[in-house]
């Protein structure tokens, strides 16, 4: 992450701010259009981020969720053994629960406000199957978040821009599938910011063939 200057009454302060990373649960959901193409959900639960004022200290948190939708392309169709893909898409990031310490608030900090932020996302990754229901899959995202936050000092407007911009790397993980009649749908079990995350995959291709909550297999009705 990096930041501007903290700005109050006009004054530039001379340094600016640090954000933490912080780990949560992701949740990635793709419908694939084809054999090519698919569209993907990423979703997560609240992040939390402590806000450090750099070279003074602890300043105050803020939370967080990033939703994202991105269209992915599947470079080698078709084939069975690499599954190589490259996707891009928009991010919109809300920020709520904004709020400084007790000792800053005590000190005259008071209505911080993080603006929510619109940017891009791309990833890069690969599926490899290991058998008709396993997959080994790795990825890389990196997400453009930037956010401006306000605020006042004893009466006196404050403002700075921070680029938070994570990079979100899955190195290796196992994705579990079944064949079903509609289209291709990814679950992922994941995390935050540069830590690596396991996967659970729920696959869908149309075969021809449904199969019941029970593992049985129900034949399509013949047209007409």
């Amino acid at each position: 992450d990096s930041s501007t200057n903290v700005v109050v009454g006009g004054t530039d302060l001379g340094v600016g701010v640090s954000v933490a990373s912080n780990t949560q649960l992701g949740l990635n959901v793709a419908y694939f259009l084809n054999e090519s193409w698919n569209v993907e959900l990423l979703a997560a639960t609240p992040f939390k981020h402590d806000i450090t004022l750099n070279t003074v200290g602890a300043l105050g948190s803020a939370k967080h969720l990033p939703p994202s939708v991105t269209v992915n392309y599947f470079l080698l169709p078709g084939n069975g053994k690499v599954q190589p893909y490259v996707g891009a898409g928009l991010n919109w990031t809300v920020f709520f629960s904004e709020e400084f310490t007790g000792a800053n608030s005590a000190a005259g900090f008071a209505n911080l406000e993080l603006d929510d932020s619109f940017g891009f996302t791309v990833q890069a990754g690969v599926d490899v199957p290991l058998s008709e229901t396993l997959h080994l899959n790795g990825s890389v995202r990196y997400i453009d978040i930037q956010t401006d936050a306000t605020f006042t000092l004893n009466g006196t407007p404050g403002a700075v821009t921070v680029d938070i911009d994570p990079e979100d790397v899955v190195p290796g993980a196992l994705a579990a599938g079944s064949r079903l009649q509609l289209g291709h749908v990814d679950v992922v079990v994941g995390d935050d910011v540069e830590c690596p995350h396991q996967r659970a995959w729920l696959v869908a291709h149309g075969e021809g063939q449904r199969r019941s909550p029970a593992g049985t297999s129900m034949k399509q009705p013949e047209n007409p």
